[in-house]
């Protein structure tokens, strides 16, 4: 595939994931803003993890072929396609009162989020300290 095919590939798949991501904002689902530190840094090892090939794709998921993914934050180490995204794990019981951010431990107080990374969105549970200043970053 020549190199302007596929870049128009990922700007299609980004497009979609934002279209995706303002959806789930109309249906309750709390899009995060990627500038807060600790989450930018959990996105540069997550890149990393992926350029080093430590993150196992599903079989839908082709270098040349760029389409929409997803990543849950506990377990980065997993990206699948839509098709596939029920085969995304779910965080365990402690994991899933944990903050994805500052990794405290808060039974119940964690919420839901995504954030969009180019073509992926990215799965992650916030603490209400992450999560504020998350919000805060977005003005």
């Amino acid at each position: 595939m020549n190199r302007a095919a596929l870049d128009d590939q990922l700007a299609a798949a980004t497009d979609e994931q934002g279209a995706r991501l303002r959806r789930g904002a109309e249906l309750g689902l709390e899009p995060g803003e990627t500038n807060h530190p600790k989450l930018a840094e959990a996105i540069l090892k997550w890149q990393q993890q992926v350029l080093t090939g430590r993150v196992r794709p599903c079989g839908h998921l082709l270098p040349d072929a760029p389409q929409p993914a997803f990543v849950a934050l506990w377990d980065p180490s997993r990206i699948c396609c839509l098709a596939c995204i029920s085969r995304l794990p779910e965080p365990d019981q402690i994991e899933a009162h944990s903050c994805d951010l500052c990794r405290r431990y808060l039974r119940g107080q964690i919420t839901p989020s995504v954030v969009q990374v180019g073509p992926v969105l990215l799965f992650v549970g916030v603490c209400p300290t992450c999560w504020n200043e998350m919000q805060a970053g977005k003005s």
